[in-house]
């Protein structure tokens, strides 16, 4: 883009609408970073809901099966690197929308970002309580 005239004598104009982009990407990485939790469970329970097809038993720590016996490479590439990359995305994700909140009162409350964290929360919760042991033996049994 070339800087005209009118960029140089008047700044402050064109900067507003700068920031005004810079808030529309922001808005759509908190919203779709909200949401990113939820798809990757999404993703694991239909990997273990396919593997429940396949089988036709229920996958667990004492299966004589494990994931790799399957077949399924995109769907459990798809699974392993969501596993490994969303913590890192998370720590973006709270600094992120944390400095967000901070330099635009009132488009992002603090009400509608403990809504955005309740995904964070149930993935977490899904993973350390797992109640049908399907995280154990994804990731320990193969």
């Amino acid at each position: 883009m070339l800087v005209s005239a009118d960029m140089l004598t008047n700044p402050e104009r064109h900067t507003g609408r700068w920031l005004r982009v810079f808030r529309r990407i922001a808005t759509w990485f908190v919203y779709i970073g909200g949401a990113l939790p939820l798809l990757w469970l999404i993703a694991f329970y239909s990997f273990i809901v396919r593997v429940r097809l396949s089988a036709g038993v229920w996958p667990d720590s004492s299966a004589v099966f494990d994931r790799h016996s399957f077949h399924f490479h995109f769907h459990e590439l798809l699974v392993t690197s969501g596993a490994f990359l969303l913590p890192l995305f998370f720590v973006s994700w709270i600094v992120g929308s944390s400095g967000y909140a901070l330099t635009s009162p009132g488009v992002l409350s603090s009400r509608r970002f403990f809504v955005l964290l309740i995904p964070w929360c149930a993935a977490l919760a899904l993973v350390f309580i797992d109640p049908a042991s399907f995280m154990d033996w994804y990731f320990f049994r193969s």
